[in-house]
């Protein structure tokens, strides 16, 4: 595959360059003009903007960047015009797949295949857009050029997914593009009876790109008339998009070099907005909270964010879910070492709500927007709603712990002096900060060894691994990002010994927070497809990498894993000197429960595994049933109040058979118990019948 640092070249080249061959430029104040090389024409309408690298066709509406022009015009995929470009320019095509593995190269090959498919349906819906053949295309430029305008729809590549699914579905199987991709793509989808129908319908189509400008996924806003359906839905998440790692708009603002900041702002809608009135240099994340990932894709471009949360109220609460979402990112962000400020836009006269997408029209309208460093706003907003001493020390204790990661000792001075207007004296903020930074020593193990954390991260590093949010990363080699391998974390509880198939079991923990934990046999383990299909079986746990990853975190998580042996029958052991109940060991004259997840520990020095009355299996009647009726009460003994119509009901009529064989088998192990030397009499023959 094409290296990123090649694709990177020829997306700054300058635009002029590429289209040389194509088109004869002239200037005409700060725009280069001529006659757009898509169709016939006598008086120019191709307009390429310099400073920006795009161009756009007044007359058939074509645009974009160089790349965008290259596909077009020749008829190629994205990265057939990149190596187009890069031959008629004297670029060194260099490659990334000297030292991947097979399965990699495999992979990538995937993704590959599926950003092709992308790049043939983004003609469609460009097209849908383009070119008003009926009423409800017409329609739908009519809503897009009205809220953005011809040539940003154009530059944007914005589309039009026709009511009609099956002109999208013909349309694929005339080019002839694989069923498959589109499913995982999530352009189409299965109904309940079998039938296929396209995902998009009656859809302004917003494509979502990557750093590289490549489309990823769609977010999509439904123009039609039925209230119930959803105004925005996005794409599926697949191998090439994840909503948790995706910046909207990172493609047009990395090229912004001269950018002192980006602009942070709620949706892609408002992303859109900005860039139609010239802030390129805006991003927003596909969701409501930001991720270390996020972040991490900025720190490569700038050092200092803008926030421009949405002005909206919610009833009962202080501040609407705007207001929140800035006062949680801004301050994760200032902890990721970001200069941070807001600015807050007014509310609307008539339902207070009011966003970047609505109120910001023209440069003036952001610039007339105040500007405040964030912790200063954050701290104006929490002691507004302090309604008590206790509640205000609790503030101070916030922001100065915010304030302990600002480095520049200029904006830290300016914050203590806007902090000393607002609440107690600058001496106060001062205080509070070093103490903040105290206590952070502490919690941090300052002056002693590694801490936990620390070596835990160690572990990791040896493994090609790091942990954020839950979710495993491998970390890449050279210049390669990170990439996330899984939706969730194990933590290794036991390992139970078996010489044929021994089993493990793991707590497990996704991104979303939520906990469940599993027994897994070695052979699961072993297997990709088991291993996707058994933690996808609990829920929202998804393994996104191949199996080398998965032996990475293997290998990681059998270095730390204590062992426990499975106890494989009820009653006395001779080898140990135990009698073991479906509830736990009596030993020594003591009774030791199972814990929860059917470990006893303490016995011989060593742990054992009694599955029976494991919470992991607390919900499947269904297994261990005899073993749930043979267990361990500590006022009387072994439990058997209705036991024998239990027992019909698992064994049905060889319940008397099973019967005696417990009864004899509790005499036998009691009396071997108390005399070692007793001759036991073998009630049932040498075959037990």
């Amino acid at each position: 595959m094409i290296s990123e640092s090649t694709i990177n070249k020829v997306r700054n080249l300058v635009i002029e360059d590429i289209l040389k061959p194509y088109v004869r430029l002239s200037r005409k104040g700060s725009t280069l003009m001529g006659l757009c090389p898509f169709h016939s024409e006598r008086t120019g309408s191709f307009a390429v903007t310099p400073g920006k690298n795009l161009f756009h066709c007044f007359s058939c509406n074509r645009g974009g960047d160089g790349i965008t022009f290259i596909m077009e015009k020749e008829n190629l995929t994205f990265m057939e015009a990149v190596t187009f470009i890069a031959k008629n320019n004297g670029i060194p095509i260099e490659y990334s797949d000297e030292e991947r593995s097979e399965e990699e190269l495999a992979e990538a090959k995937h993704k590959e295949s599926l950003l092709i498919t992308l790049d043939h349906l983004q003609r469609f819906f460009v097209e849908n857009l383009r070119v008003a053949m009926t009423e409800e295309n017409q329609a739908a430029r009519e809503y897009a050029y009205g809220r953005w305008s011809e040539e940003f729809c154009s530059i944007a590549g914005i589309g039009f997914a026709p009511k009609d699914g099956n002109t999208f579905m013909e349309y694929c199987r005339t080019k002839g593009l694989n069923e498959e991709f589109l499913f995982e793509l999530g352009m189409l989808k299965r109904n309940e009876d079998g039938s296929i129908y396209a995902m998009f319908r009656q859809r302004i189509m917003i494509p979502i790109r990557n750093r590289w400008g490549r489309i990823i996924a769609y977010t999509a806003r439904y123009i039609g008339n039925n209230e119930k359906t959803p105004k925005y839905i996005n794409s599926s998440t697949s191998i090439i998009y994840s909503k948790g790692e995706t910046l909207f708009g990172i493609d047009r603002a990395s090229r912004q070099r001269d950018a002192d900041y980006y602009i942070i702002v709620e949706g892609a809608p408002d992303v859109l907005r900005m860039q139609s009135v010239g802030f390129d240099n805006t991003v927003a994340a596909l969701g409501t909270a930001w991720t270390d990932s996020q972040f991490d894709q900025l720190k490569k471009f700038t050092t200092s964010l803008c926030f421009i949360p949405d002005s909206d109220t919610a009833e009962g609460k202080p501040y609407g879910a705007g207001f929140e979402a800035v006062m949680t990112n801004g301050a994760s962000a200032i902890k990721k070492g970001f200069h941070v400020t807001v600015r807050e836009l007014p509310f609307a006269e008539q339902n207070g709500k009011n966003d970047a997408d609505s109120y910001i029209h023209c440069k003036e309208d952001y610039s007339s927007l105040k500007e405040k460093h964030f912790i200063v706003w954050l701290a104006q907003k929490r002691f507004c709603i302090a309604g008590s001493l206790m509640e205000e020390r609790k503030c101070v204790a916030e922001i100065a712990d915010l304030l302990r990661y600002v480095k520049d000792q200029l904006v830290f001075d300016q914050c203590i002096e806007q902090l000393g207007k607002l609440h107690g004296k600058v001496k106060l903020w001062r205080d509070a900060v070093t103490q903040a930074r105290g206590e952070a020593r502490k919690k941090q193990g300052y002056g002693s060894s590694m801490n936990e954390m620390q070596r835990e991260a160690e572990l990791l590093r040896q493994f090609g691994l790091f942990v954020r949010e839950n979710c495993y990363y491998a970390i890449g080699e050279k210049d390669e990002e990170p990439a996330r391998i899984s939706n969730f974390i194990m933590e290794p509880l036991f390992h139970i010994e078996d010489e044929n198939n021994a089993t493990r079991i793991f707590r497990m923990r996704n991104m979303y927070d939520v906990c469940r934990v599993i027994e897994l046999k070695e052979s699961e383990l072993c297997s990709l497809s088991n291993f996707q299909q058994k933690v996808g079986s609990l829920g929202n746990y998804v393994w996104l990498a191949k199996i080398d990853k998965l032996n990475r975190v293997k290998e990681y998580l059998y270095s730390k894993t204590d062992t426990a042996e499975r106890i494989r029958k009820l009653g006395w052991n001779a080898s140990e000197e135990f009698f073991a109940f479906g509830n736990g060991i009596l030993y020594g004259g003591t009774f030791k429960n199972v814990d929860d997840l059917g470990i006893v520990r303490g016995v011989n020095g060593k742990a054992f595994y009694i599955p029976a009355t494991s919470k992991i299996y607390l919900h499947n009647p269904e297994i261990f049933q005899f073993e749930r009726l043979m267990v361990h009460e500590n006022r009387n003994g072994v439990k058997l109040y209705d036991f024998a119509s239990r027992l019909i009901g698992v064994f049905g009529e060889n319940a008397s058979i099973a019967l005696c064989y417990l009864l004899a088998t509790l005499f036998r192990d009691i009396i071997f118990r108390r005399t070692r030397h007793f001759p036991i009499l073998n009630l049932f023959g040498e075959k037990g019948t």
